[in-house]
């Protein structure tokens, strides 16, 4: 741990990352959905059917469509269809009017007077006024009866289609157009501002950096209403926040980012109420709720499994080494067949944690991982154990290593060492156990010195390690936050991220906003989840374990540290070219 580091400012290398060769790479955190977006059936049949509805109608190829012209299941859902693919048994689907254009948008309007938007479909609002207060571009429309609309869409469109709107009363209503997708703009929100309701009052402050949606710009007229609520002269845009709640900012305290790339997961894995898109729709429609919310749990856990078995392939077996927190002496006297179940029983409680941890959220202030993924056969995240336990200084965080009794009584080294973050990230980094890291910090590099007083370490060190194992490092820090899909890309590419952040030892030594300790840890990976939010995993040698945090808790917490003036500070290690 350490209370002042400093480095070498060099470009950021999120912006451009280095090209090298390198061996075998993990695999990525953010590699295409085991499953696509929408419906995913693209038929030839439902393709046909759309083309004949525009032949029909003489609509032109567009999103937008009408209850004359919608054909579900044709490979281009809508508002529309993604409304109806959501309703249960007594739900309606109401067509909302846009003030803005005259294609407008469709809501789940729940028996209890709740509605769902199908762009924010993990969001639930209280009623039907609490959403047109938050989306002001719209107003009330007509509700259909979820089953009866259901009924006149499964009939193609064409004259039939058109009789049965005629005498159900929907005439009127036929030729309103619905089609309004996810917004696609796009801004970054940084730390400590604030997000305000219409009336001007704070409902949040943004912690970290948030990339979020915006839904709309206001009016000049709704500007002025909110300035003089606020006191201030902004412009102001409604956003909606990573844990899906709207509200309004002040647009110059954004700025634009590129739209993020399709999510990982398809959007029916984070709402138990929507059909798979293995399940045909015409055997979902004959399902009832508990049947289907069965069907789905089933279909979703197999989905973020296998996106665990892709992204950490060491899970994909059990092993045969023996786990270092049990003795080699027991070890060597349980049989095969125990030794087997013991390291099966490890890797499917990995798997579980590692699903339940995709399903999010994340909680406020991160977590401890139970299971950790350094490997079954290393000390690292599994506290005081091995090294950890024979060298310990019996201080209150694990970290803190007798050294003289490590590396030798007569060489000078000292008998209590608080500040060893940076080493045993590196060490972490390089698959190596404490002894054998310090060893090479101390016998092949030139700073054998550090280890001999008990003071905070920078960042050359740390270099001087990865370089006596062949590879390269930079220091690199930048004055803006990268996103998540970049460090993720890094991680891929085979790289290794050691992290200057803040902790806080009254946490237990896990990462805060407001930690007053600078301290290195080693990004293990960034992976999205299933709600379209980022997490963090890290090994953090301050308790020997990794750790769990939301992107914005980790942003929060790794912006800047307490005697530091560098910024999102980090040194980037490049294995050695495989030969």
């Amino acid at each position: 741990m350490s209370s002042r580091i400093e480095g070498n400012s060099l470009r950021p290398v999120w912006t451009a990352p280095r090209s090298t060769p390198k061996p075998a790479p993990r695999e990525p955190t953010l590699p295409a959905n085991p499953a696509t977006a929408g419906s995913g059936f693209a038929t030839a049949q439902s393709n046909a059917l759309r083309e004949k509805a525009l032949r029909v109608t003489g609509a032109t190829p567009s999103t937008a469509t009408t209850l004359r012209t919608e054909v579900l299941g044709d490979g281009n859902a809508n508002c529309l269809e993604r409304a109806l693919s959501l309703t249960q048994p007594g739900d309606s689907v109401m067509l909302l009017r846009d003030k803005r254009d005259g294609v407008g948008h469709a809501l789940v309007l729940h028996p209890d007077g709740s509605v769902v938007d199908p762009n924010l479909s993990w969001k639930r609002y209280g009623s039907l006024e609490e959403y047109l207060s938050l989306n002001p571009r719209y107003t009330q429309g007509p509700a259909l009866d979820a089953g009866v609309l259901r009924q006149v869409l499964s009939q193609p469109p064409g004259p039939r289609r058109d009789a049965i709107l005629s005498a159900l009363g929907l005439g009127n209503v036929a030729n309103q157009r619905v089609a309004d997708p996810p917004p696609q703009r796009w801004v970054s929100i940084n730390s400590g501002v604030n997000v305000r309701d219409i009336q001007g009052n704070v409902l949040t402050k943004a912690s970290g950096v948030n990339e979020v949606q915006v839904l709309d710009t206001l009016s000049a007229e709704q500007d002025d209403a909110l300035n003089k609520k606020t006191q201030g002269n902004y412009t102001w845009i409604q956003v909606r926040m990573p844990d899906g709640t709207t509200g309004y900012v002040a647009e110059s305290l954004t700025h634009d980012v590129p739209t993020p790339p399709p999510p990982r997961f398809p959007e029916w894995v984070n709402n138990p109420s929507m059909r798979p898109d293995s399940v045909p729709q015409e055997l979902w429609n004959h399902l009832p709720p508990e049947d289907r919310a069965a069907v789905n749990a089933s279909a979703r856990r197999a989905v973020l499994e296998q996106a665990v078995l892709e992204t950490h392939p060491e899970l994909a077996t059990p092993g045969t080494q023996r786990p270092s927190d049990i003795p080699e002496s027991a070890w060597l006297h349980i049989p095969p067949e125990a030794q087997h179940n013991i390291l099966a029983q490890r890797q499917r409680a990995a798997i579980d944690e590692q699903v339940a941890l995709l399903s999010g959220p994340i909680p406020a202030g991160g977590q401890p991982v139970q299971n950790p993924l350094l490997g079954v056969d290393s000390s690292f995240g599994l506290g005081t154990v091995g090294d950890w336990s024979t060298y310990s200084a019996h201080g209150n965080a694990v970290q803190y290593l007798n050294l003289r009794e490590m590396l030798g009584k007569d060489k000078g080294y000292v008998s209590v060492h608080n500040n060893l973050c940076g080493p045993l990230s590196v060490a972490a980094a390089l698959g190596k156990e404490p002894a054998e890291a310090l060893r090479l910090l101390a016998d092949k590099t030139n700073y054998a010195g550090v280890l001999k007083v008990n003071e905070p370490m920078n960042s050359a060190p740390l270099a001087a390690m990865f370089k006596a194992a062949g590879w390269d490092s930079s220091w690199d820090t930048s004055p803006d936050a990268p996103r998540p899909q970049e460090i993720a890309q890094l991680l891929a590419e085979g790289k290794e991220l050691i992290a200057l952040v803040g902790i806080s030892s009254k946490a237990d030594g896990m990462l805060r906003e407001d930690g007053l300790i600078a301290h290195f840890i080693n990004v293990r990976a960034v992976e999205q989840q299933a709600n379209g939010q980022w997490m963090v995993r890290v090994y953090n040698p301050f308790q020997n374990r990794e750790e769990v945090y939301s992107w914005a808790d980790f942003t929060a917490a790794w912006h800047n540290t307490n005697g530091n003036e560098s910024t999102y500070a980090m040194l980037v290690a490049t294995p050695p070219a495989q030969q």
